[in-house]
């Protein structure tokens, strides 16, 4: 029986919520028409916004040495782990792979003067 009651209290609380919002609509006061109702708006700046200054494939240099240099850190931090102790030579195998790397990178991406 309980539950009846809650589905009906529900019904009349969203009755009277919908003639709220009606009756509210009906007496709420109206707004004037204005010509920059319709204009394209972005936080207080007209629309299109202007073009950027920064020279944007600058980062992009950065972007890719962090990418590089990451998932390097990662292969490197956890291929610890997966070597254990069963094989000492093998722990040089990390410090190989990371200088290869750093010889890559420097192969592929020179040093560039600006």
């Amino acid at each position: 029986m309980s539950s009846l009651n809650a589905i009906v209290a529900l019904g009349l609380a969203a009755l009277l919520t919908i003639m709220l919002y009606f009756v509210g609509g009906k007496l709420a006061a109206k707004g004037r028409a204005s010509p920059g109702k319709y204009e394209p708006y972005a936080c207080g700046e007209d629309l299109p916004p202007p073009e950027p200054r920064v020279n944007l494939m600058a980062f992009f240099w950065y972007i890719l040495f962090f990418v590089v240099f990451d998932v390097v850190a990662f292969i490197v931090a956890t291929s610890y782990g997966v070597l254990g102790t069963t094989a000492p030579m093998l722990k040089v195998l990390p410090a190989v792979y990371l200088a290869l790397a750093i010889m890559a990178v420097l192969v592929l991406f020179p040093l560039r003067r600006e």
